[in-house]
């Protein structure tokens, strides 16, 4: 029963259930005689804690990371767009200087995945900005040298959120690593109990409904 439970409903179901085992006459008398006294009723109620709050920080490390997440794809996308377009506009451009096209890197499509990409648009507008001719050439197109620069820009920020988002993932991984620790704590002490429980009110079902424990 105890095992089918979420993270979040094995929590709750453990704060509650030794709480009332603690302040029930009935329960709490059976449970002592048993060794469930007062202190390790406390141990086990500061396990819940720790599990909780490290649950809720899970919860937050896991949410910031898709945060994070969303922003790099959104990035991405507008980076890769700008690139494509102009990469055309370079071509067209260009034309006339095909010796350009390798040293651009304008052969082959746009890269899908985010590191080679960045390796793509970072070779292209560094090469560009780095050429006074081709720049002039290119603002004739609409590529202005402020436009570049804010393209060379949204290439600093991509870097700088796909370093974020890994940073994130490391930090959301460690929070679930602790959890799973916690939670691991809390229920060897919890199976414990609720095997105590079954085996001293195995004829007394109303005393296990208290604690939230099915009879069978």
């Amino acid at each position: 029963m105890y095992s089918r439970l979420t993270p979040r409903e094995r929590l709750s179901f453990s704060e509650e259930a030794i709480s009332i085992a603690q302040s029930d006459p009935v329960l709490s008398e059976a449970f002592a005689e048993e060794g469930f006294t007062e202190a390790r009723f406390q141990t086990g109620l500061a396990k819940q804690q720790i599990a909780l709050e490290l649950q809720i920080g899970q919860e937050v490390e896991y949410g910031i990371r898709l945060a994070a997440t969303g922003a790099l794809d959104a990035l991405f996308e507008k980076v890769r767009n700008a690139f494509i377009a102009d990469r055309g506009i370079a071509k067209i451009a260009l034309q006339r200087s095909p010796g350009l096209f390798e040293r651009l890197n304008m052969v082959g499509p746009a890269e899908r995945k985010r590191e080679f990409l960045l390796q793509q648009v970072r070779h292209f507008y560094q090469e560009v900005l780095a050429d006074q001719d081709v720049v002039a050439i290119l603002s004739q197109y609409s590529l202005t040298p402020d436009v570049l620069e804010s393209r060379r820009q949204d290439v600093a920020a991509l870097v700088i959120a796909m370093r974020e988002q890994q940073r994130q993932f490391a930090e959301a991984q460690l929070a679930t690593r602790r959890r799973r620790t916690a939670m691991a704590d809390l229920d060897d002490w919890m199976y414990k109990f609720v095997f105590v429980a079954k085996r001293v009110f195995k004829n007394d079902p109303k005393q296990l409904e208290k604690l939230g424990i099915p009879a069978k």
